[in-house]
C-alpha cells in the first residue's frame, strides 16, 4: 500500500558490571526476525541496527 509506514522494533538491554571498572555491555535482539547479538561496545550495537534498517529500506 502506497504511504504505508514501516517499521523495525529492538529490544536492547543495556547492562554494567562493577566488578570490570564498571564496564558495560549488552544484548539487542530484532523482534521481527528473532535474531539476537551480544555486544561489549557501541559499533557492534550499531551495525546490528543498522544492517537490519537497510534490510527494512530494500523492501520498499
Amino acid at each position: 500500500m502506497a504511504g504505508e509506514i514501516q517499521s523495525a522494533s529492538f529490544v536492547v538491554r543495556l547492562r554494567v558490571d562493577p566488578s570490570e571498572r564498571r564496564r558495560w555491555w549488552g544484548e539487542a535482539q530484532h523482534v521481527e526476525t528473532g535474531e539476537r547479538i551480544a555486544f561489549r561496545d557501541q559499533a557492534k550495537l550499531l551495525e546490528f541496527l543498522q544492517r537490519h534498517l537497510r534490510e527494512l529500506e530494500d523492501t520498499r
